[in-house]
Formats: structure tokens, sequence, C-alpha cells
């Protein structure tokens, strides 16, 4: 049987006595929180079980109210209203039981009184499965169990009485399902001095009423306390009886339709009174703690599962101890204990270490005289169990609040996700509580990538956000860590897996031109698209840059090709833009030689015209004419292969003459 499942069949009993029990109120556990709607079943929590956060040292209790009521003795706790709030119910020797119904903020608002007879203990169930919580009350004069059933407002109707026979005194009461049929019973322990003392049966009709059950035989023992729960993991309920007069609890195991086997005697200190169940180990089996009114002590017994019980710690509480019961008071996981002595008029609490034994917390919650009665509750809706106290002789009731600090829990989300590399991402720490609590937890929450810092920001809302463009490329695992505060324990989300894609980074070759037959110009590139500051300093390594143009290629436009080569960016998806290598026209070089110069009028005279290239170039092409003072001598002449062509004249008229060459140009040439 897994825990988890033992925890949710779990039934705990808490009892005390006053001239006969007083403050029996029975609780089932289950999972985290469940509680809260079980108490339609039987009346209240049996464990409050909190999860275990890491955080500042347990704060205790504190009092808040102290609602008035004559001589209380017993307490039963409860959602008596349909509210949703968990209240609690009391009684008094004069003959009336007080419900005081929650409001959810830790304040109560009392409901009509309801006359009952002589009252010392009380327990709550819904015995006509209605829905609605009901009330069984002892009456220790009349030799009775009253039965008022809830009118789901905090009111009763009485209903018939379970009869005990003369003299039989009830001193305990517990409420369980002892013949599995889906319908609450009752098991009285009953003080009949002689021959011997008993735990009567009664088993529900599940219309309020009960008829009688089996009869068991304790001896002269005085059952000052009963807890109810499964102690071999059967799935049927099996009884702890607490025997005062005989220092010792007597386990009863039951059969499943109602009936119990002989009962195994486990020694305790001296007059046992108070008795709960719950696991104080963590091994998935239900333990027994039993209050010592005698020794001033708490005995632990550890349960192996088979319905036999080892003796385990037993730590010391104030004096008198009566009501016990079991809670995680400080959210470690662990089950903890909380004691009223009656005589020191104190609490003991009894912080679990987790394997059975338990280390008396520093704090000691002040409460009123006479103490007789302990339930448990979460009164204010934060999550936490708190306490309230039933004091006999100072006529109220103490009301104990939880001060944590209290559970958080811490979710994260990132958005977007995917990022690219140099954009925005979101982060979003939503810090959760169990309950009503603050509207805002206050204190801040740090975030960390990959294990380290980047940012923090102060709670409001009970949300944080931060925004970062900081994160590299890749995969990255974020977490949030709530700082805590003084009431509220810190908390780190899960992590939550960010990609960061790159950012894509443009190489550009640049344009370039160079003239006709010169060599080719050094290539280069310019680079756009980097983000958060960054410079060409973050590239390494450099991209590739080619032409097919060479220093005797022709004029024209040739591409620059651009690609990777060595160029890389870890943040950066590159993409390359080719460019352009532009090729001019070359200037040609022109040039005239004569044969004579000067000659004489009438000689004849040959003139050379020469079209040269430059560079690396080839022989210009094309044509050339050769003009005098703008009369044409030669007319367009095409080169020859060397690029010259001649002209011969015995024409020139005396004196100087201003010869011009032109040259017509070609593809490559001007």
């Amino acid at each position: 049987m897994t825990r988890s499942f033992l925890l949710a069949r779990l039934l705990a009993i808490q009892s005390t006595i006053d001239r006969g029990p007083s403050g029996i109120w029975v609780r089932r556990a289950g999972a985290l929180k469940s509680w809260l709607t079980s108490v339609l079943i039987l009346g209240a929590l049996s464990i409050c079980v909190t999860p275990y956060l890491a955080g500042q040292a347990w704060n205790g209790l504190s009092a808040a109210a102290s609602p008035a009521v004559l001589s209380p003795e017993g307490v039963a706790v409860g959602d008596f209203d349909g509210s949703g709030h968990l209240g609690f119910a009391t009684c008094d020797a004069n003959g009336y039981v007080y419900v005081f119904l929650g409001n959810g903020d830790g304040t109560f608002t009392p409901a009509a009184t309801t006359a009952s007879p002589y009252c010392s203990n009380l327990v709550a169930g819904d015995f006509n499965g209605d829905g609605k919580l009901d009330l069984a009350v002892n009456d220790y004069n009349n030799y009775t169990i009253t039965i008022l059933l809830g009118n789901g407002n905090g009111t009763f109707t009485q209903a018939a009485s379970v009869a005990l026979g003369t003299n039989n005194n009830p001193t305990a009461l517990a409420v369980g399902d002892f013949n599995n049929d889906g319908k609450l019973d009752l098991a009285v322990g009953v003080t009949v001095g002689s021959p011997s003392d008993l735990v009567k049966v009664f088993l529900g009709n599940g219309d309020g009423t009960f008829r009688a059950g089996p009869v068991i035989t304790l001896g002269a023992y005085w059952p000052y306390g009963i807890a109810v729960g499964d102690f071999t993991g059967s799935g049927n309920q099996d009884l702890a009886v607490a025997a005062y007069a005989g220092a010792s609890v007597i386990v009863f195991l039951g059969n499943g339709n109602g009936t119990f086997g002989a009962g195994v005697s486990y020694t305790t200190g001296g007059s046992p009174w108070g008795i709960v169940t719950g696991d104080f180990n963590n091994d998935g089996k239900l333990d027994l703690a039993i209050s010592n009114q005698g020794s001033n002590s708490v005995n632990i017994l550890l349960g192996n599962g088979n319905g036999t019980f080892t003796a385990a710690a037993s730590p010391a509480t104030g004096k008198g101890p009566r009501g016990i019961t079991a809670a995680d008071f400080n959210g470690n996981g662990n089950l903890d204990l909380a004691v009223v002595n009656e005589t020191s008029s104190t609490i003991t609490i009894l912080l679990g270490n987790g394997n059975g034994t338990f280390a008396a917390a520093s704090q000691t919650p002040a409460i009123g005289s006479t103490a007789m009665a302990i339930g448990t509750g979460d009164w204010n809706g934060d999550g936490f169990p708190d306490l309230v106290v039933a004091n006999y002789s100072s006529n109220n009731m103490t009301v104990l609040l939880n001060q944590g600090p209290f559970p958080t829990t811490t979710t994260l989300a990132a958005s977007p996700n995917p990022v690219t590399y140099g954009g925005s991402l979101t982060l979003t720490a939503t810090i959760a509580h169990h309950g009503l609590g603050d509207p805002s937890l206050g204190g801040t929450v740090t975030f960390y990538s990959d294990g380290t810092s980047i940012g923090s920001a102060a709670v409001s809302s009970n949300v944080a956000s931060l925004s970062t463009t900081a994160l590299t490329a890749g995969t990255h695992t974020l977490t949030a860590q709530y700082s805590g505060t003084t009431s509220y324990n810190a908390s780190t989300s899960s992590s939550v897996s960010v990609t960061v894609n790159q950012a894509l980074l443009t190489a550009t070759a640049n344009d370039v031109s160079k003239v006709y037959g010169t060599a080719n110009p050094a290539l280069t590139a310019s680079y756009s698209g980097f983000m958060n500051g960054d410079t060409s300093a973050v590239l390494s390594g450099s991209p590739s840059l080619s032409t097919t143009a060479t220093a005797s290629s022709p004029t024209g436009s040739y591409t620059i090709t651009a690609a990777a080569g060595t160029l890389s960016a870890a943040n950066y998806s590159l993409v390359f833009v080719n460019g352009t290598l532009t090729i001019t026209k070359a200037t040609s070089n022109l040039s005239i030689t004569s044969t004579i110069n000067p000659s004489i009028y009438g000689q004849s005279v040959t003139f050379t015209l020469k079209v040269a290239g430059c560079g690396s170039g080839v022989t210009p092409t094309g044509t050339v004419t050769f003009t005098e003072g703008g009369t044409t001598l030669l007319g367009a002449t095409t080169l020859s292969a060397s690029g010259t062509a001649t002209y011969t004249t015995s024409a020139l008229p005396a004196g100087a003459n201003t010869l011009t060459l032109n040259y017509s140009g070609d593809t490559n040439y001007f």
C-alpha cells in the first residue's frame, strides 16, 4: 500500500475527558487540502499535510480570537454551514452545544446554541447522509449518546438518542465505518466500574439512527481515548483504546463486518488519555501517539503494518497532558503533535523529525486555564493547520493561528519561445501560496539562465517579470527563485527550456570598379544586422570574396561572389550578398611621328599615327582621322594590328602646321 492511499483512508481520533470524555473530534486524512471537502463526511481533518518547502524557521502559533463559552470541554471541527470554511463546536456541563462558524479569515461567527443533556465530549459526522454535518454528543448523566442532526446553517435538531445502559458512563467517542457499508458508525468507550469497562459499537443505519453492535470487553481500564485507523492495510477499520487505569493502549483489529478481534495491549506512561494516529516515521504505516496525563509524556508506537506496534520515542510534555492532535505545523513534510496540558494550562508542540522522534518547539503558545481539548483546522485559509483549545476554567476557547512561514510554489513562463538572439524574452514568475492569505506576497524573484543570475524583479500581485535580450544563441535552462518573506517560504520554479535562435547577419560584398587593363582592386565586405550593440569584433575569420574578372578582362560588370570562407559568429546565422566589379574604359595614348620635321615646302613627309593601350590591355582597335587646322588630311582609317596608321603628303603649306590625331575608341578604350 502506498502512503498516499493509506492517508486517503485513514481515520484518526483524538479524545480527552473530564468526568467523561471531552474534546473528541474525528478526522479523515486525504491528499493535501482534500480534508476541506471531507469534513462533510466526518467533521474535520485528521492530519494537515502541507508540502515541504525549505525556508525560514517556523514562526509558531499565536492567539487570535477567544470566544467566550462557559466551561467548555470538547471540540469538534467541521464546516457546519456549508460555507467552505472550517469552524468548530464545543459543549459544556450545563447542557449546551456551541457552534462557531468560520469566516475563512481566522474569525468566527457564533451560531445559536443547541440544548443538549450533560456534555463533555462530541464528534462530528454526516450520520443521515444529507451532506450536512451532524454531531454525536455524550450524556454522562443519562448514559446515552445524543444525536444532533445538522440543519446546514450551524443549528441542529435533536434526534433519537443512543442508549448505553444503566451506569454505562460514556468516556470516549469515535466515528468510523466499521462494517464497510458506507454509513458512519460509533465506537463508545464506557466505564461501568465492575466487572469490566467496555467499548460499545453502534452501527449506523444511514438516517441518523443507530443499532447496537458488538461489545468489546476491556477490563477495569477506563477507556478515555479511542483512535480509529487501518493498522493492517486490509481496508478494514481498527480501534486503538487508551486505557487510563491500565497504563496501556489496547489494539483491536477490525473484521470489516462491525466485529473486532481480540485486543493486544501495549504499555504506555501513566494515565494515558488522548490518542491520535498518523504516519510519524514516513514509512506508509499508521502509528499511534498517546498523551499520558500521569507521567507528563507522549508515547509513540510505530506501526509495523500488520496491526502490531513497536515502542519508540517518549517525548516530555507539560503537566497533565490531555488532548492531542497531529498535523504538519511547520510545513516540513513530517507530522508534528500538539498536546494541551490541563494542569499547566499550556500547549506542547512536538515537531516531528520524520523518523518517529520529536523535538519540542521553542514556542509555547499562550492559552486559557485548564485546557481540556484541542482541535485542528485551517481557520484562515492559508493552507497551514491552526488550533483551537477549550479552556474549562477561563470559560473561553483559544484560537491559535499558524504564523508560518507558509509554503509557496513558483511557476515560470517564458515568451516568446523560441526567441531570436537580440529579441526581447519576457520571463514571468507567478508565486502561489495555499489559501487566501495576502493579495501580494512581497519579496523578489531572481531569474537564472543555466545557473547564472540574469536579473531580479520585485513581486507585485504575486507576479514578477523580467525582459531580457542577453541570452546567447542556443538552448538555455531557465529557473526563477522566489526570495520568500517573513511569512512566506522561498521557492524555486521547475526549469523551463528556452531556445534562442541565431539572428541573421548579412555580409555584403562591396561594389568596386577599375580601369580596363589594371589589376583587380582589393575585395571587401560590409555587415548589417548586428544586435545587442555587437560590432564586427564578434566575427572570426573572413568571408570568401571572388570574381572571374582579371586585369585583362574587357570592360563590363563582373559578379563578386560572397561566401562563408572562414567567417563565423556564434550568435548569428550568416547570409551573403554578392557585389559587382565594374571595369571601365581606359584612356588610350595617342602619338604622331613624322619622317621629316621640319620639312621644305613641297617635300614629301610621312606621318605615323599610333594609338597605344595602357597597363595589360590589348592593342586598341578602331579608326583614326588626321586633320590640319580643321581640314581633314586623312579620313577614317582602320588601325593596323599594331595600332598604327600612316599618312604621306607633300602638300602642307609653308609655315607651322598644327596636326591633330583623332581616335574613334573601341570597347576598351576612349
